[in-house]
């Protein structure tokens, strides 16, 4: 005859297989989560790496025509190196557009400068500053003694005034 502590023993019996069951099927869900992690683990480790450098060579490859990246014009180099002297600590769009137009460059909107800038960025030769933008001294020592005040290099500044159109 089955008394009220023989039923809960059958009762705590059956709950505990059932926890068991559970446990089983969770101890089996993250086994395979574990499997899955490290065989994506093991996939990252063997994807290639991609450096700044490649990023930014992969970003302005071009077709073989036209400028290496980086490369600039004598005038933006001029420009660059007024910006840097002018205003050490950084220069506005605006500031730099006019620069721009006083070098020859009659059409050079700040948008057009705000592009620019931004493209230079990618190769070092300006880093954003707390008003605009700063030449960096890489750009200096790059471009430094190409200073032109008044755009002597006349292919150039037709491509820029090309551009700038």
């Amino acid at each position: 005859m089955a008394d009220e502590l023989d039923a809960a023993i059958v009762a705590a019996r059956t709950e505990r297989e059932a926890a068991k069951e559970q446990a089983d099927h969770w101890v089996r869900r993250v086994e395979l989560l574990d499997v899955r992690l490290d065989a994506l683990e093991q996939a990252a480790k063997l994807r290639p790496v991609r450096t700044e450098a490649t990023r930014i060579k992969a970003e302005t490859a071009n077709s073989g025509r036209g400028r290496q990246p980086g490369a600039i014009s004598r005038v933006w180099r001029g420009v660059l190196t007024t910006v840097a002297a002018r205003y050490p600590d950084g220069a506005e769009d605006p500031e730099i557009a006019e620069i721009a137009r006083d070098a020859g460059l009659p059409n050079v909107r700040p948008k057009d400068v705000r592009e620019r800038m931004l493209s230079y960025e990618q190769h070092s030769y300006v880093e954003p500053a707390i008003s605009g933008w700063r030449v960096t001294a890489l750009a200096l020592a790059k471009f430094g003694s190409d200073h032109i005040e008044n755009g002597s290099d006349q292919a150039d500044d037709e491509m820029e005034a090309a551009d700038a159109a």
